[in-house]
């Protein structure tokens, strides 16, 4: 297992203008991150950042940084017709700069979270069909698409599975985002030998029980009130997570994804600092 961060932890900072795709990379490389995530999210960066990502390729190599994924925050199952497709235009976009710029895989965020109350059922058919209609240039261009779990639409093991089954291609896998699983109540070791053999990616993400802080929160399928905050110091069991992981021989990246209020840079570094004393646990098993 390799130590990655995803740019999306620098969401607050990107969009007050203090951080920049070479100014991350630099940052990573400098606190011993292996390899990047970078996620293409309008609502941090405010614009597409395709160029951005042609122009620091070869700053990536020059910090010995694997460019492992990217990542593109578009609900191809919005219950609105023209926001699908218009989503699913994005997603065939960043099919073709992951292809330019050589990236393996492309993880799609955000897909369901435009209508939380709606049936499963009828929210799967749209998932599965606007999956495999992506996938049709996915698989033309060697590129793996994975979706995150998300929300309370598309999460759980079992959810998680059927979409999987439903679309039936070697081109499409999972990407688990540990403190998410927590919004349906479900134990993220648990969901990881669930869905093992199809797992992409897995963003180490935690969360703090709150029932009075007023600001950023997330609320689970049973009313309880939780808080973002720095990995280590919130109610994930990362320990467990990462020997799973071992366990079941991923050897993928264990991504940093940062959510909580602090400055991005401080609550990244003590993430950081804290798995990696997990990961050299789990090397020397």
């Amino acid at each position: 297992m390799k130590l990655g961060l995803s740019t999306h932890s620098f969401a607050t900072a990107i969009h007050g203008g203090r951080m920049n795709l070479a100014k991350i990379i630099d940052f990573a490389a400098q606190n011993g991150f292996e390899g990047m995530e970078i996620v293409n999210s309008r609502e941090a960066w405010r614009k597409d950042i395709g160029d951005d990502i042609k122009m620091n390729v070869m700053r990536l190599r020059e910090r010995k940084l694997r460019y492992y994924c990217y990542s593109v925050c578009e609900d191809i199952a919005a219950p609105d017709e023209t926001a699908r497709w218009r989503s699913m235009n994005k997603v065939r976009e960043a099919i073709l700069l992951s292809s330019v710029t050589n990236v393996p895989l492309l993880c799609i965020h955000g897909i369901g979270s435009k209508d939380e109350t709606a049936d499963w059922d009828e929210s799967m058919k749209t998932i599965v069909a606007s999956l495999k209609d992506c996938l049709e240039l996915a698989e033309r261009k060697r590129v793996t698409l994975a979706f995150a779990n998300s929300g309370q639409v598309l999460n759980g093991a079992k959810r998680m599975n059927d979409v999987l089954d439903a679309v039936g291609s070697e081109f499409l896998r999972a990407c688990i985002d540990v403190a998410s699983l927590l919004l349906v109540e479900e134990e993220p070791a648990d969901v990881l030998r669930e869905l093992q053999g199809s797992i992409a990616n897995v963003y180490f993400t935690d969360a703090r029980s709150s029932d009075t802080y007023i600001g950023n929160k997330w609320t689970t399928v049973r009313g309880r009130q939780l808080t973002p905050c720095a990995v280590g110091e919130g109610i994930v069991p990362q320990r467990e997570v990462l020997y799973t992981l071992k366990r079941l021989d991923y050897a993928g990246y264990v991504t940093v994804l940062y959510q909580g209020e602090e400055e991005p840079a401080v609550g990244i570094e003590r993430s950081a600092t804290y798995l990696k004393t997990i990961l050299r646990e789990v090397r020397n098993l």
